[in-house]
């Protein structure tokens, strides 16, 4: 004897209902893919609300033409790149550059910074104007008048980016071009 065979043949009410049953789970899945989708795009957009910002400062030597810069940033690790208007570059946080004659020029610092936690590459540019101004032709003249023990100096300068100053010999020192000093003897 051969053993019967039994064959499931479901019904059109069985089959409607598996149907549903898929496509419930193919919707399911779907809407599960989307929120976590959407919650991907908000925790990006949320690491991309602090704005890549640097500046840097700058201080001017004009006797030796040479300027010192020091770059800051408000993200880290950061790799600062300079141009200093004069077709010369330097990379660092902190540099100086000697230009080889007095002018104007324009410095651009670069930040490069990546955020690794947000997969995030900040970048910006900051531009500022350095002034160099000509020692090689600067001229300094003062005089002077004594009455009793005061003395008063007034100076000038051919530039208008010199500053003066004048030291009294008794520990005095006073900035500016026009000075009043009375000695005590």
């Amino acid at each position: 004897m051969q053993p019967s065979r039994f064959v499931l043949r479901p019904n059109s009410k069985q089959v409607l209902i598996m149907k549903i049953k898929t496509m419930k789970a193919v919707l399911l899945g779907k809407i599960l893919l989307t929120g976590i989708l959407l919650s991907m795009l908000a925790l990006s957009s949320n690491a991309q609300t602090t704005p890549c910002r640097a500046g840097f400062d700058f201080k001017v030597d004009n006797n030796s033409k040479t300027v010192k810069f020091e770059a800051k940033s408000n993200f880290t690790p950061v790799v600062y790149s300079w141009k200093f208007g004069d077709g010369s570059a330097a990379r660092g946080q902190e540099t100086k550059h000697t230009y080889e004659k007095a002018g104007s020029y324009k410095v651009c610092l670069t930040a490069i910074a990546f955020n690794s936690t947000a997969n995030q590459r900040c970048t910006t540019q900051v531009c500022k104007e350095v002034k160099i101004a000509d020692c090689d032709r600067l001229e300094a003249k003062f005089v002077f008048e004594v009455e009793g023990n005061t003395v008063k100096v007034r100076g000038k300068s051919n530039s208008k980016a010199a500053e003066a100053g004048y030291t009294f010999g008794d520990g005095t020192v006073v900035r500016g071009f026009e000075a009043k000093h009375t000695y005590k003897k």
